[in-house]
Order: C-alpha cells, then sequence, then structure tokens
C-alpha cells in the first residue's frame, strides 16, 4: 500500500474504480435535463422537471422552504391538479381544483383515523363537522349579515340570547309560534 500526497488539484483522466471521472463531472454540472442529469452542485441552479419512478424523501436537517414567485403550489396526481395552495392577496388559500370535491380536516383520535371537519364544496362550502363545537365563555355564535342574533354564555352563570336591533326571537314550526319573544 502506497500513501500519495498532494497539495492543491488533481487531475484524473479515464476512470477511478470504473467510473468515467470527466462523464460524471459533466452530467453534475449540466443545466440541460437529460435521462442522466442529476441535480447541480451546491450552490447551482436546477431547471427542467425531476421524476422518479418510486417514492421520494426528502430528509433535510433544516427546514424545507417551497417559494413559488406564481404565487401557487399546485398539487397533482398522475398529472391531473386536484388542490392549489395559494398566495391570494396575503390571504393563505386552500383550494380544491376537481370540481364538487370537498376538503377534509382529517386526523388521528385515538389510534382511529376520523374525519374532523368537512368543507362541502357541493353544497357552497357547507361546514360539517364530526362533533361537537366548543366555545370558551364570553365567545359567541352569531349569526346574521350584522350578527344580529347571537349566543352565548358569559361566563358568570347566564346563557344569553341576544337579538339585536330589537328584533323578536321566536320558536316555531314551519307553520306556527311556538314561543315568540317581543321587546317591550
Amino acid at each position: 500500500f502506497t500513501t500519495v500526497g498532494a497539495t492543491g488539484n488533481i487531475t484524473v483522466g479515464g476512470t477511478v474504480d470504473g467510473v468515467d471521472i470527466a462523464a460524471r463531472d459533466a452530467v453534475l454540472t449540466s443545466t440541460t435535463t437529460t435521462a442522466n442529469a442529476a441535480l447541480p452542485k451546491a450552490g447551482g441552479t436546477m431547471t427542467g422537471n425531476i421524476s422518479h419512478g418510486g417514492d421520494l424523501t426528502l430528509d433535510v436537517a433544516g427546514d424545507i422552504t417551497l417559494d413559488a414567485d406564481g404565487a401557487q403550489i399546485k398539487l397533482l396526481d398522475g398529472g391531473t391538479e386536484f388542490g392549489v395552495l395559494q398566495n391570494n392577496s396575503s390571504d393563505f388559500s386552500i383550494y380544491s381544483a376537481v370540481q364538487d370535491k370537498d376538503i377534509l380536516l382529517q386526523g388521528n383520535d385515538g389510534g382511529s383515523a376520523i374525519t374532523a371537519l368537512t368543507l362541502d364544496m357541493s353544497d357552497s362550502g357547507t361546514a360539517i363537522f364530526n362533533n361537537e363545537i366548543s366555545l370558551g365563555d364570553t365567545k359567541a355564535v352569531k349569526l346574521g349579515a350584522s350578527d344580529d342574533f347571537q349566543l352565548f354564555h358569559d361566563g358568570s352563570g347566564f346563557n344569553q340570547i341576544i337579538a339585536v336591533n330589537d328584533h323578536p326571537i321566536q320558536i316555531k314550526t314551519s307553520t306556527e309560534n311556538m314561543i315568540k319573544a317581543i321587546p317591550n
């Protein structure tokens, strides 16, 4: 076994352990997309598409940043767009791209997969909760364009129903009043 020492660059022609160094370096520094193209060296710029035959895992020690100057991160399956994450006038928008398909918020509840919330896109976004809606004291359910009707617990023992603008409160069937509370 011989030890070789060098200072500066070493230029090698031909192959090393069966690898054609010049051909490998040409692929690694290429800015064109070819069947043999690899990602650019650190600090380089990649153009074109990445295509991979199996699963792809990105495992980094820090954060993964997606920076789309077109304001959209498109989600596709088999070439068909099914969703978009986008910057919509600085609002974060989640868009279901397939007609009448819902947006589901899912999770793990005690080892079972559940759908906590469904936004029904075939019904103008009706929110369907899997369980209760829980609000803390003094937090109200507000209904109407001007919060005309409010239900809340005030935290001191009172449950309140408030009708703003002196509107009456009615409990009724489809055909008759059962209880009608009129101001004054």
